[in-house]
């Protein structure tokens, strides 16, 4: 899949979050694992909007891209009916999304691993990176799906109509209160995982 300067530029802020706190998971005293494993999941935080940024870039009319490249076509010569290439598409967005905030976080799990100074304390650190691999994978799911969505419903307005389902909710604040929304799941998820190590 194509991507524009929004996703290069979500990709490479996740990159530079996830270098930080490899920074400071590498300064962090072996004797005390927990902030080794607090500092990634505090990284789930910025590395969100990161993968957040990602799937607003990918909200636009790929369809036509592919058209205009061929890319369209040399699909339908190879059999593949309009419902698969749709269906590639999303796919290859939500890995794009998932991607994003995995990668990085995966390298902070592994840093965090070699922190700990026994076997025991690795393994209990296990439903914490179990929680941070499932955020990662339903983050990434519904956002990429959300964002092939607005551009299927609005090819011209797609990152338009993203924004505002997504941060809509967040901008209208105290009207919507109580109401549920995407960012409002995505935190109490990420909450969740935080209670784990004792964070936020």
């Amino acid at each position: 899949m194509r991507t524009g300067w929004l996703a290069k530029t979500g990709r490479s802020y996740a990159w530079m979050i996830g270098l930080a706190h490899a920074v400071m998971i590498g300064l962090s005293p072996r004797e005390e694992p927990e902030i080794a494993t607090g500092l990634v999941v505090a990284a789930l935080g910025p590395l969100s909007w990161s993968a957040g940024a990602v799937a607003w870039g990918a909200a636009r009319d790929l369809e036509a891209d592919e058209q205009a490249n061929g890319i369209s076509a040399i699909a339908e010569a190879r059999g593949a009916t309009p419902r698969e290439q749709q269906l590639g598409r999303l796919v290859s967005t939500i890995r794009v999304v998932i991607s994003t905030i995995l990668s990085p976080a995966l390298l902070l799990l592994v840093l965090a691993a070699f922190r700990t100074s026994s076997a025991r304390t690795a393994l209990a650190s296990a439903p914490i990176a179990a929680g941070v691999v499932g955020y990662s994978l339903v983050l990434g799911a519904v956002l990429g799906a959300l964002s092939r969505a607005s551009a299927r419903a609005a090819p011209r307005y797609g990152r338009t109509l993203f924004a505002l389902i997504v941060i809509g909710p967040l901008a209208l604040g105290s009207a919507l209160r109580g109401a549920p929304s995407v960012i409002g799941g995505l935190s109490w998820l990420l909450e969740r995982i935080s209670r784990l190590v004792g964070v936020g």
